[in-house]
């Protein structure tokens, strides 16, 4: 590569009749400042863009980070919606449950209240057609 000590270092060899010497030396003189300002700047555009790739770089991990969460907020919202669609049905089972073990609890309290205080009611599972339901077997002593 041509550097600006180049221009400033060469030299003509002379002949009767060439150019004036002085102005060939002013010439070269500007051609060197000229050349010597391009490198510089072109230095400079190349540090610069260095530091823009490294932004570019830095914002494409940023935004890749943004499309993750994103990916992650989009399922949980899908989950909590799946959730909140199945919640009513199981606080309907639950409450099923707890209404028909307090009711075999007052059958036994009702049966056994006066007569026996020991005697516990067992609880078991029967299937009809399909669905399961909950009823009292026995009262047992």
């Amino acid at each position: 590569m041509l550097t600006p000590m180049d221009i400033h270092a060469k030299e003509f060899g002379r002949s009767f009749r060439g150019f004036n010497e002085n102005e060939v030396n002013d010439f070269l003189n500007e051609i060197m400042k000229a050349y010597t300002a391009v490198l510089d700047e072109n230095e400079r555009l190349r540090g610069e863009l260095e530091r823009e790739r490294s932004a570019n770089g830095e914002f494409r991990r940023v935004e890749q980070s943004m499309r993750e969460t994103l990916v992650v907020a989009q399922k949980t919202a899908e989950e909590m919606s799946t959730s909140a669609k199945q919640a009513p049905t199981a606080c309907l089972r639950r409450r099923r449950k707890r209404r028909r073990t307090c009711a075999a609890r007052r059958h036994c309290r009702q049966r056994h209240s006066w007569t026996r205080p020991q005697t516990r009611c067992v609880l078991s599972w029967r299937s009809t057609s399909g669905s399961s339901a909950r009823s009292i077997s026995s009262c047992a002593a």
